[in-house]
């Protein structure tokens, strides 16, 4: 009696995870991809406008004013310690 139980319980959960896989293979492509176009509609939303266009070839560098501080021409310094274990 207590060996059909179990044989019952196995068979119950193995025919559930099958149903559950199946039903995943079905449902789970179409979710992730609307998941995924409303991602890349918010990002579109999110970028800033393109600048004007400019004909092939050209090349701008363009900086920005409120990192620049002191002397434009110097580096920053970093003074690093030597950490001993």
């Amino acid at each position: 009696m207590n060996h059909e139980i179990d044989m019952r319980f196995i068979i119950t959960f193995i025919l559930l995870i099958i149903i559950f896989r199946f039903v995943a293979k079905l449902l789970f492509p179409p979710l992730l991809n609307s998941i995924l176009k409303k991602a890349a509609e918010q990002m579109k939303q999110n970028q800033p406008p393109k600048a004007a266009h400019k004909p092939e070839g050209t090349v701008t560098i363009e900086k920005d004013q409120k990192n620049q501080q002191g002397n434009s021409t110097s580096g920053s310094y970093v003074d690093y310690e030597e950490i001993k274990s």
